[in-house]
């Protein structure tokens, strides 16, 4: 069975150890492009935490083919720490890059994502890695130390008479250990899945929806315990090909809420030739 021996312990790697990748709240278009998304949680409790405290995802697509592009993603994360005049220190961390492939159908509002994140995060900057998991929990695993993940979706886009485009994302995330956890740690499954309906205009976009993962391989948790969700709204304008953005997301599981009430996002997507 794929599960991990001790539960608990899986999760205290997520929380504390030195523990899509298609950015999905940014509008990238249809073709190339690059993107940055800046995220900074909002903490439940006081966290004495400095401005600059935030997590970077860098990613980028370009065309390999007719219906095919290489896609790429590089996060980071850096917390800083304000516990007086004199008192200050921070931690950055470098996260997993994702390489994947999207294939899309030419006859079809259909595109498929498979990828790879490969296990380059550090043992230590637990702080800081722990910052990049609760600003994007549908990716934490861009900060889990020493496990690969692989992963693979489909999205519908259905066609639509009006600007309003709707959009669902399934597929499986695959966490893999290797090194020291996987003496005691087996492979593990989540299934990611999301709703979103788009607003796509001359000048201006807007975005709402809902993303959600399901802890498949885990067998004694109810459907509660096991499942993490996120409402999240997001609105874009268009300077030619330079489209900067905000977006908010909303942890609606108590899971993710006991540390972060909100998580407030700018982005900026440049479409390439």
């Amino acid at each position: 069975m794929l599960r991990i021996s001790a539960f608990s312990t899986f999760f205290f790697l997520l929380l504390g150890t030195p523990l899509t990748a298609q950015p999905i709240w940014v509008d990238t278009g249809t073709n190339n492009f690059v993107a940055l998304e800046i995220l900074k949680p909002n903490f439940s409790s006081r966290a004495n935490t400095t401005f600059a405290t935030s997590t970077i995802f860098l990613s980028g697509r370009f065309r390999t083919s007719d219906n095919a592009f290489f896609v790429g993603e590089l996060p980071f994360a850096h917390r800083g720490f304000d516990n007086g005049p004199r008192i200050a220190n921070s931690e950055t961390a470098v996260g997993n890059p994702y390489l994947g492939m999207e294939f899309h159908h030419p006859d079809r509002n259909t595109f498929w994502e498979i990828g790879i994140r490969l296990p380059i995060v550090p043992e230590n900057n637990s702080s800081a890695k722990s910052l990049g998991r609760d600003s994007d929990f549908d990716r934490f695993e861009a900060f889990l130390h020493n496990f690969v993940t692989v992963l693979g979706k489909v999205n519908f886009m259905p066609e639509s008479s009006s600007n309003l485009t709707p959009r669902i994302r399934v597929g499986p995330t695959v966490l893999i250990p290797i090194g020291e956890p996987a003496e005691t740690a087996d492979i593990e499954l989540f299934l990611d899945y999301s709703a979103q309906v788009g607003y796509n205009g001359q000048r201006f976009g807007f975005l709402a929806g809902l993303t959600g993962r399901l802890f498949v391989s885990e067998d004694e948790l109810d459907f509660s315990e096991r499942t993490f969700h996120h409402l999240g709204i997001a609105a874009n304008v268009a300077f030619d090909n330079v489209r900067p953005g905000i977006h908010l997301r909303l942890p609606l599981d108590e899971f993710i809420t006991d540390r972060v009430d909100f998580i407030f996002g700018v982005n900026l997507a440049v479409q390439l030739p």
